[in-house]
């Protein structure tokens, strides 16, 4: 008898968290479509609103806005993969999960003053953000193409039923970070 409660149990909890994991797979998906589609202002409705008190929606817009809109370089993201989930953790009433997500990028420069001989520059500087081997630069194309590798922070006030999130993407954001979400799910 306690084998089987001991199975049942174990089942109850997989079964937990496969549910918790899909409804996160499907509010980033919703969130990334949207960003990858430059539709800025409808994808914040998926960050996390604790963020707004660092910076307000308008200038996360602004800023993310600008970022596309630099006319002498081409950006497009495509859409990301959840590569593993952590475990959920609950403080404060708030659910979070800590997840490991792949975006694929390319950039290309569509500036004149650009040359070849700069190909190398770039590579090096991107391998420095993006980590060797993440980076190379498609001839074909005249583009680099990036694997960026970031953990996001997902979180859920209602009993896992919707979720938002924040990208840790660079280490000067986590200390940031430390005042929205707690140390022990940034760990």
């Amino acid at each position: 008898m306690k084998k089987f409660l001991f199975i049942f149990l174990i089942g109850t909890i997989t079964l937990f968290a496969q549910t918790v994991n899909k409804s996160i797979e499907r509010d980033f998906n919703a969130y990334s479509k949207l960003i990858v589609d430059k539709k800025i202002d409808k994808a914040m409705e998926y960050i996390n609103p604790k963020l707004f008190n660092i910076a307000t929606k308008e200038q996360m817009v602004a800023m993310l806005e600008s970022i596309y809109n630099v006319p002498e370089i081409d950006i497009k993201l495509f859409m990301p993969t959840i590569d593993s989930y952590g475990n959920l953790q609950t403080v404060e009433g708030i659910n979070y999960v800590k997840i490991q997500v792949t975006t694929p990028i390319e950039m290309k420069f569509n500036n004149p003053e650009f040359k070849n001989e700069m190909i190398p520059l770039y590579l090096a500087s991107f391998e420095e953000e993006f980590g060797k081997g993440n980076v190379v630069f498609d001839e074909k194309v005249k583009a680099f193409k990036i694997t960026s590798s970031n953990p996001v922070i997902a979180s859920s006030t209602d009993q896992n039923k919707n979720w938002k999130f924040i990208t840790i993407d660079n280490k000067e954001v986590s200390v940031l970070l430390e005042t929205i979400v707690p140390l022990e799910v940034l760990e």
